[in-house]
């Protein structure tokens, strides 16, 4: 029996793993930071007078130590990728994401209003799909509009927004 010497290389696929063993290593074991983020609210609301009228929900996030907050950290990446608004009536609902500045005015919340990002309509439903991602800038507060038009006095309406986050490390 001869004896062979070679070097094992430390990545690729298919290659021998002699640490774990196992003869071979068919797809690299995928190690990220990234997690899915979910966003959940229902609520019976009243209706308003005023068509122009829209109730908003801010969004609230993590920092890495777990902290709830009001506005993007800067230690986390949020990536926003779509948000379902629906009501319990067949009637005008909207989809809205906005970005704010921080601290957000609960009387005026229009004055830190800096963008909207997207606005769907449907009717008992809406949804804003955002293929790439929105990346949610550090220091910023993020709003979800739940609204319905009906003639009730009032709704229920909820939405679901879905995200991934990422640490940043260093």
């Amino acid at each position: 029996m001869s004896r062979e010497t070679f070097t094992v290389e430390t990545v690729g696929v298919g290659r021998k793993d002699y640490s774990q063993s196992v003869e071979l290593s068919v797809e690299p074991e995928v190690r990220s930071h990234q997690y899915r983020y979910n966003w959940t609210v229902e609520a019976q609301l009243d209706t308003f007078e005023d068509p122009e009228d829209i109730h908003f929900t801010p969004l609230l996030f993590q920092d890495r130590s777990e902290n709830v907050i009001g506005y993007v950290p800067s230690d986390v990446k949020y990536l926003i990728y779509d948000v379902y608004v629906s009501g319990d009536y067949n009637a005008l609902t909207i989809a809205a994401l906005e970005k704010h500045s921080y601290p957000i005015d609960p009387d005026d919340p229009d004055a830190s209003l800096l963008e909207a990002i997207a606005i769907v309509f449907g009717y008992g439903s809406a949804k804003i799909e955002l293929t790439e991602g929105h990346v949610c800038e550090p220091g910023r507060a993020y709003m979800v509009s739940l609204n319905q038009w009906s003639e009730k006095t009032t709704f229920t309406v909820s939405f679901i927004v879905h995200a991934y986050t990422d640490l940043i490390l260093g």
